[in-house]
């Protein structure tokens, strides 16, 4: 497995990054205002710092857009931080509720996620986006890639296997190491690590109320995401960033170090003590790194 490296970022051999303790993250930003962009039939709401109607003068920007796709639960509001920061940084950022999160709607019936997310690229007029995913966003994002390489700049993605299924001892995923209890347990339990619940319990009852506005109404599951062939990916040239916490029950290091082998020379990083939603337990390091990976991308055709 070779991984490129990221220049400025102290890693260790296995990827760790060299980071102080955690401590209690600021209180989320505000976010930018949004609108609802139909994808179909699905209208879903999609907040953008490109947006003249954000409210705030100074995070208008036409930079690089960045295209953030929430986790399984939770909603545009999980990236509160990083809309900010990479506006700071001077990206469009972007993010939208997927179907039944925040303020979007189901409609029902099949859908296919990939198609909302090249819809909302689409409906938004960008060509080609860095798409950034954390575990289902990461899926939906890696999908996108595979089915659509020519539209994305950069893909990032976080804490997930991100549909793709391993060959050898990794195949099965975390079925030896989650017992079927696990899936049981509160959210807040199997999504935030420790350290942080330990660092900052008011944050914890923030993540607690966006993960409750959208529980009692997601949509029952759409069809079957189709596994990614480890093959495909080896194909894509846009450049690949994988994340991970040290302390992630769903992906674990070692696992994300076996889905390195199936990029043909992604970067790889690990955050400390940090579990299952990086962005927003650990936001400075999530964006140190997103915005180190970022400005190395090339200029489209360059």
């Amino acid at each position: 497995m070779t991984v490129r490296a990221l220049t400025g970022l102290e890693l260790d051999a296995a990827g760790h990054l060299a980071a102080p303790p955690i401590a209690a993250p600021p209180s989320p930003p505000p976010l930018p205002s949004g609108r609802y962009v139909d994808v179909g039939g699905a209208f879903l709401w999609t907040v953008d710092t490109g947006s003249r109607d954000t409210g705030a003068d100074d995070t208008w920007t036409r930079g690089d857009p960045v295209l953030l796709l929430h986790s399984g639960v939770g909603s545009v509001e999980l990236w509160a931080h990083q809309l900010a920061s990479l506006s700071r940084a001077g990206f469009r950022a972007m993010a939208y509720d997927r179907r039944g999160h925040g303020r979007s709607r189901d409609v029902g019936g099949a859908h296919d996620e990939a198609a909302d997310a090249l819809a909302i690229a689409d409906r938004l007029g960008l060509n080609t986006v860095h798409l950034v995913g954390v575990a289902q966003g990461a899926r939906i994002a890696n999908q996108m890639a595979v089915r659509h390489p020519d539209r994305v700049r950069s893909l990032t993605l976080a804490s997930s296997m991100a549909g793709v299924r391993l060959r050898g001892p990794q195949g099965a995923g975390t079925a030896p190491i989650l017992p079927e209890l696990f899936a049981k347990l509160p959210a807040w339990f199997r999504e935030l690590g420790p350290a942080y619940r330990a660092a900052d319990p008011e944050g914890v009852r923030r993540w607690i109320a966006v993960e409750s506005a959208s529980a009692d109404r997601l949509p029952p599951d759409g069809p079957p995401p189709g596994r990614i062939d480890p093959d495909a990916l080896r194909a894509l040239t846009c450049p690949v960033l994988l994340l991970t916490g040290d302390a992630d029950p769903f992906l674990p290091p070692p696992m994300v170090r076996a889905l390195a082998g199936c990029y043909a020379d992604p970067s790889l990083v690990v955050l400390p003590e940090c579990g299952h939603s990086p962005q927003w337990e650990r936001p400075d390091l999530f964006g140190l790194v997103l915005e180190t990976f970022l400005r190395t991308t090339p200029e489209p055709g360059g």
